[in-house]
């Protein structure tokens, strides 16, 4: 009997413990194929779309670029240029184009046109900045820029000679003009501060001034000091702190140191009191009668200088009798039996437009009763009772005449035109009229030193005009003048003096409006120019024409 050989079943039984290992991991890879898969025909597909829409921006590409040549070829240049390279253009065709052509070219200088103004506008403005800056630098450069924008030779002109000023100062006024432009800026700095009611930097910049800066006659552009400009905008701060400058006040802050003055005034013998008030009507009490030795020449001279007021009366319901005086009115109550040299005390308004050192000396007058007095009783008076009057003491200047309400004043008669008179001066008419079309003064001076008056101011010509019409009607200027200054319509302003810190206005040649200003120095009346500085703007004192200054009061 064959025994059965020994199988050994080892290898497979590992084999078969290990096989649910290699399926999980060939589940795995397979996975990783599909989804491999799975991308690469994202892909493809996105490749296909990529090409479809290649497709299509080429034939946009395509249909745009023939658009754009049929564009071009419609253009005037590119038909006249196709016009010119062909020989079958006809003349009509070349006329059509060579006219397209010329409304594109048209177009093209207007709008260089329009560059140009505008360059020549910047230019311009840059320009007269710099020449009013004074910057060296800044306005060579703007000379340049100006050139090369074509501006008016006149204004080039005008920066150029402002350069060359500019150019030729030496260093003292260099650092002079520099020390003005810094003083302007702490000017316009103080006045912010003001404005802010910042004390703690005005402060800082007021102890900061060199020694010597007269800051307290800083004015702005409404002529106001930095104590009355803290005032009118209620800085309480900045108002307190400037109250508090030792040697500044009331001098420094006084508006104008002519508007408050210091009034001292005796009432009654009792001692002497000084005020600072703004002019305006006081009442103090003082004695009836003023004396003009105690006054000054200058308030004597007006007091003298007054009309006789006349007398007017008048009965008051109480039975009062009343005197009118012009500038007087005197009430007073009259009594039968009136003590002798009695005292009388009365409150006197005094006119404080001028103020003038005013001493009024007590004095004694009688009081008496008036027995003209019209329908009034006498009323009885006790013994040592005073009566109260009002005297209103003028202290303007003299001849100035007071009327009453009631009093219409008095127009002069107008004379009745002359006469008209035969024209015994043909040929001197003829001349005068001559003279005023072609404004020649002197021919016509001849004529008015040689006629009177009432008989050349009668000529009229064909047209019904008389001499002074003519002028006017020709804009004969030179002539006209001669013949309002004849006629009266036209006089000669007087010569005035100007003070300091005078308000004045500045009548500037080519401006509508004048300007404020204030006068730095006293000018006499014979100085030709006078010394001022304008509210508005920073511009330093200058001096400018007699003739364009007029004081505000006039």
């Amino acid at each position: 009997m064959r025994e059965k050989p020994i199988q050994y079943d080892g290898p497979r039984q590992a084999d078969a413990h290990s096989l649910p290992v290699r399926n999980a991991a060939l589940g795995v890879e397979l996975e990783t194929l599909r989804r491999q898969v799975a991308e690469e025909a994202a892909i493809d597909a996105e490749i296909e779309r990529l090409r479809t829409d290649n497709l299509l921006l080429r034939q946009e590409n395509e249909r745009l670029t023939g658009e754009l040549a049929q564009t071009a070829s419609n253009r005037p240049e590119a038909r006249l240029r196709a016009a010119l390279t062909s020989r079958k253009t006809t003349t009509a065709e070349l006329r059509s184009v060579i006219g397209a052509v010329e409304v594109l070219v048209d177009e093209a200088k207007r709008e260089l046109s329009s560059s140009q103004l505008r360059d020549r506008r910047a230019a311009f403005e840059r320009l007269y900045s710099a020449i009013a800056a004074g910057e060296e630098d800044e306005l060579e450069s703007a000379l340049e820029q100006a050139r090369a924008a074509h501006v008016e030779s006149e204004d080039l002109d005008k920066g150029q000679t402002k350069l060359e000023e500019l150019r030729a100062l030496t260093p003292a006024e260099r650092t002079a003009k520099a020390a003005r432009q810094a003083q302007l800026k702490r000017k316009k700095d103080a006045f912010l501060y003001v404005k802010k009611d910042d004390v703690d930097t005005l402060r800082s910049l007021i102890e900061s001034f060199e020694e010597g800066v007269r800051w307290q006659d800083w004015k702005d552009y409404a002529g106001r000091s930095l104590w009355r400009c803290a005032q009118d905008l209620h800085a309480t701060n900045v108002e307190e702190y400037l109250n508090g400058l030792d040697g500044d006040k009331p001098k420094a802050y006084i508006e104008s140191s002519r508007r408050l003055q210091r009034l001292p005034v005796q009432i009654n013998g009792h001692e002497r009191r000084s005020v600072y008030q703004e002019p305006q009507c006081t009442i103090v009490q003082q004695p009836s009668e003023v004396s003009q030795d105690s006054l000054p020449a200058k308030a004597g001279r007006k007091l003298s200088g007054l009309a006789e007021p006349q007398l007017h009366k008048r009965n008051d319901v109480d039975g009062s009798e009343a005197l009118k005086e012009g500038h007087k009115e005197v009430t007073s109550c009259p009594a039968t039996e009136a003590p002798p040299e009695p005292k009388i005390r009365q409150p006197a308004i005094v006119n404080l437009l001028q103020p003038e050192w005013i001493e009024v000396e007590e004095s004694r007058k009688e009081s008496t009763p008036s027995p003209a007095a019209g329908g009034s009783s006498p009323a009885t008076q006790a013994p040592g009772t005073k009566a109260h009057q009002t005297t209103i003491v003028n202290l303007l200047d003299a001849g100035v005449e007071w009327r009453e309400e009631s009093e219409s004043p008095k127009h002069p008669e107008k004379k009745p035109p002359p006469p008209k008179q035969l024209d015994d001066h043909p040929e001197l008419r003829a001349k005068a009229f001559r003279a005023v079309v072609q404004d020649d003064c002197d021919a016509l001076n001849e004529v008015l030193d040689a006629v009177d008056m009432s008989v050349w101011s009668a000529w009229q010509n064909k047209a019904g005009q008389d001499l002074l019409t003519l002028s006017e009607v020709r804009q004969s200027c030179y002539t006209y003048a001669v013949l309002a200054g004849a006629l009266g319509i036209l006089k000669e302003y007087r010569r005035v003096s100007f003070s300091d810190a005078e308000t004045v206005w500045v009548f500037e040649h080519g401006e509508v409006m004048p300007r404020r200003a204030t006068v730095m120095q006293d000018t006499n009346i014979e100085s030709e120019t006078v010394l001022v500085e304008f509210w508005d703007g920073d511009e330093p004192s200058q001096h400018v024409d007699r003739c364009m200054v007029q004081k505000m009061k006039d």
